[in-house]
C-alpha cells in the first residue's frame, strides 16, 4: 500500500485478534504487523446491522499505558455497508524501546440510516457521529519474535553460550502440562523444535524453542515443565541470546 511504503520490509505479523464478539453490531478484529521502527495495525471490520451504513470508520487508540509509541498515520475505512467487510489501518511509530502493554480501543464512525427499499442511505442524510467500545488490544513480547526453526537445537544452544543467559522459575495455574505448554509457546511466540512439544513422561516435559527477535537477534529457550499439583505446573525457563536486555525481556514475558 503506497501509504505505508516508508515502513520498509515487514518483520513479522501476529495472529488475528478479536476486539469484539462474533454476532455483535460491529465485528472488529486486528492483525499486528511489526516493522523495524513501526507497528502497523490492520483492523478487519464487519457491520452486521442492515439498517445502517457507517462512514469514516476508524479505531481510536489510547496509548497512555504503552510507553514508547506515537501515532504516525491513520487510514480509515471510507464506507462500511451491511455485510460487506472492509479494513482500516493505524500506523504507530516506535520511539523508544520495545513497547508492551494494553491499549484501550474505541470504534469511531459516522452513521447513516439505510433506506430499505434501495439498500442505501438517502442523499440528504448527513448522518451523525457515534462510537462503540472495543476490547483492549495488547502488545506482548511475542509480537516482536519471529518463529524460526534450527536444524540442530543443541548445537545452536551450545554455540550461543551462557554469557547472556537468563533463568526464571514459575508456578503456573494450569491443570495439565499440555495447557501450560500451549500458553508458554503463545507467550514467547517461538518455534517448537525437534518435535519436543509432543514428548514427555506425563509429569515432566522439556520443550526446545527458537526464534529471531526484532533486529535480527537469535533467541533460544529451554522450557522445563513438571506437574506440581492438580492445579499447578512448575516451570523453569532458560533463555539465551547475544543481548542480555533481550534475554531479560523475553524471560519476563511469562510473568
Amino acid at each position: 500500500m503506497p501509504q505505508f511504503v516508508h515502513l520498509g520490509p515487514r518483520f513479522v505479523s501476529s495472529k488475528k485478534v478479536a476486539l469484539s464478539e462474533s454476532g455483535t453490531e460491529y465485528e472488529i478484529s486486528c492483525v499486528k504487523h511489526v516493522y523495524a521502527n513501526h507497528l502497523l495495525l490492520q483492523f478487519f471490520m464487519n457491520n452486521t446491522l442492515e439498517d445502517q451504513q457507517l462512514e469514516d470508520v476508524k479505531v481510536q487508540l489510547d496509548l497512555s499505558a504503552v510507553a514508547g509509541l506515537a501515532i504516525d498515520s491513520e487510514l480509515p475505512c471510507e464506507k462500511l455497508a451491511y455485510g460487506t467487510p472492509s479494513m482500516g489501518f493505524v500506523c504507530l511509530r516506535r520511539e523508544a524501546g520495545v513497547p508492551t502493554g494494553s491499549m484501550a480501543c474505541t470504534l469511531k464512525f459516522l452513521v447513516k440510516d439505510v433506506d430499505p427499499t434501495v439498500g442505501e442511505p438517502e442523499d440528504e442524510d448527513v448522518g451523525y457521529d457515534d462510537e462503540y467500545n472495543l476490547e483492549e488490544l495488547e502488545l506482548a513480547s511475542a509480537d516482536y519474535v519471529k518463529k524460526v526453526a534450527v536444524a540442530d537445537f543443541r548445537e545452536a544452544w551450545e554455540s550461543m553460550g551462557p554469557d547472556c543467559e537468563v533463568v526464571e522459575t514459575f508456578s503456573l495455574s494450569y491443570t495439565s502440562l499440555k495447557s501450560a505448554l500451549d500458553a508458554i509457546v503463545d507467550f514467547l511466540g517461538m518455534q517448537v523444535c525437534e518435535n519436543s512439544g509432543n514428548s514427555g513422561d506425563g509429569n515432566r516435559q522439556t520443550v526446545l524453542l527458537s526464534g529471531v527477535f526484532l533486529g535480527g537477534v537469535q533467541v533460544f529457550a529451554i522450557v522445563n515443565l513438571r506437574t506440581e499439583s492438580a492445579k499447578n505446573v512448575g516451570m523453569r525457563l532458560t533463555v539465551r541470546t547475544t543481548d542480555m536486555q533481550i534475554s531479560q525481556f523475553v524471560a519476563a514475558s511469562v510473568a
